[in-house]
Formats: structure tokens, C-alpha cells, sequence
């Protein structure tokens, strides 16, 4: 997880303040930028947070994988 103050604006809010910490999506290629609030971010992750836009993909994956493997 990557959790950093950063200049780009947030996807959600369009804010590119310092209204709150910045994360950033941890899956390759997207890497895109959420305030902590915006995210809904609460707590501690450790390891890789995902955006919900890479959560949902990823899910999708999942779920075409265990069809083919039925």
C-alpha cells in the first residue's frame, strides 16, 4: 500500500489539495490517486490496497477462472 501526500487529484473528489492522505491503487498500470476519506478508507491494510475499480476486476477474474475450471 502506498500512502502519500500527492499532487495529482483525487479520483473521486477532483481535489488535489491537502485535504487528506493520498492512497494509491496498488495494481499494476492503474496506480490511481484517493484521499483516505474519499476511498472510505479505515484502519490499517497490510499488504496491497486495491481500488474498488481493480477489487471488482480482480473479482470478475476470479469468478471467469472458477467457471472455466467447472
Amino acid at each position: 500500500m502506498q500512502m502519500l501526500t500527492d499532487e495529482r487529484p483525487c479520483v473521486v473528489c477532483g481535489g488535489g489539495d491537502d485535504q487528506g492522505d493520498i492512497l494509491l491503487c496498488d495494481t499494476l498500470g492503474c496506480n490511481q490517486p484517493y484521499h483516505t476519506h474519499c476511498a472510505l478508507f479505515e484502519g490499517l491494510v497490510l499488504g496491497d490496497w486495491l481500488c474498488q475499480i481493480c477489487e471488482q476486476a480482480g473479482e470478475a477474474d476470479e469468478d471467469d477462472a472458477a467457471a472455466a475450471a467447472a
